[in-house]
């Protein structure tokens, strides 16, 4: 082989391995840049005294212990308010407090049905036989863009009262006066076909 062939193919080799390498550092560049997972299907909330994140959709399983909010997913319900703290905790996530949780609910506008301030039938999933999919009431979301938290299944919360575990937003089956402000209260060990659980961050 000439020696002016040998220099092309080492040229070329030089040029292909710094190719290699800056595309390297594009792909390190975009992963930094790009979000945590636990922030894909999540929503930034700005509280009265802090900021937080809350899940967009109810949670719900996808196969036996595995969970994701996601749309398009029959929210998974029946657990503890226990079992839903341990839920969010293997998502690397929280139950949110029950201040949070209205925040999100209530959004910029403070709307107290989360999509209006005033119940308009069909929006949300309040007079149902069953809990459906997520997201599957298209205009039943805050304007924050976060869905159900009015109907379909009650959320737990991290908070307490006289001992007992509070679910909040209400479900399918609690009726048109359902909005930001429904609470229920059942015993930490309680389980309901109407509650399940969101996670914030």
């Amino acid at each position: 082989m000439r020696g002016a062939e040998i220099l092309l193919i080492l040229a070329m080799i030089s040029c292909a391995l710094s190719r290699a390498s800056e595309s390297r550092e594009r792909a390190v560049v975009r992963s930094a840049a790009s979000p945590s997972a636990w922030q894909t299907d999540m929503i930034a909330v700005s509280g009265s005294d802090h900021s937080f994140y809350m899940d967009r959709f109810e949670t719900g399983e996808l196969s036996p212990g595995d969970y994701f909010s996601v749309r398009n997913q029959v929210p998974a319900v029946g657990m503890t308010r226990d079992e839903a703290e341990g839920i969010c905790k293997r998502l690397e996530k929280r139950l949110c407090t029950m201040e949070e949780w209205r925040t999100a609910c209530l959004g910029v506008a403070s709307r107290s049905h989360s999509y209006a301030n005033a119940f308009v039938p069909g929006k949300c999933n309040v007079n149902g036989p069953d809990a459906i999919r997520t997201g599957e009431r298209t205009e039943c979301k805050s304007d924050l863009g976060i869905h159900d938290l009015v109907g379909n299944a009650m959320e737990w919360v991290s908070d307490s009262v006289e001992g007992r575990g509070v679910a909040l937003g209400g479900s399918f089956a609690t009726g048109e006066k359902t909005d930001c402000f429904t609470a229920h209260y059942f015993a930490r060990d309680g389980r309901s076909s109407q509650t399940g659980v969101r996670c914030c961050r």
